[in-house]
């Protein structure tokens, strides 16, 4: 991720860490610390349980294990990806 601003660090209740940017190529890389794998999401709109767009601000998880995103000029992301 080098030349990348990350905006936040975020680990959710299942122990993965979330890293978003300020970038419009880079999205989110998610790490899992169970088994040391990474995902990297970029924006697919219109498919669920992807990010909505790649520039991420911010990253909170409610009770119910929802992923939330802000994402700029009032906007919000979502993702369930990690509520397997």
């Amino acid at each position: 991720m080098r030349g990348k601003e990350i905006t936040d660090l975020f680990i959710s209740e299942e122990n993965k860490l979330w890293i978003s940017t300020d970038d419009f190529q880079t999205g989110l890389i998610v790490v899992d610390f169970k088994d040391g794998s990474f995902e990297h999401m970029v924006a697919k709109n219109g498919i669920p349980g992807y990010i909505s767009r790649n520039r991420i601000h911010q990253i909170y998880q409610d009770q119910f294990n929802t992923i939330w995103m802000p994402i700029g000029r009032g906007g919000v992301t979502r993702s369930e990806y990690l509520r397997k």
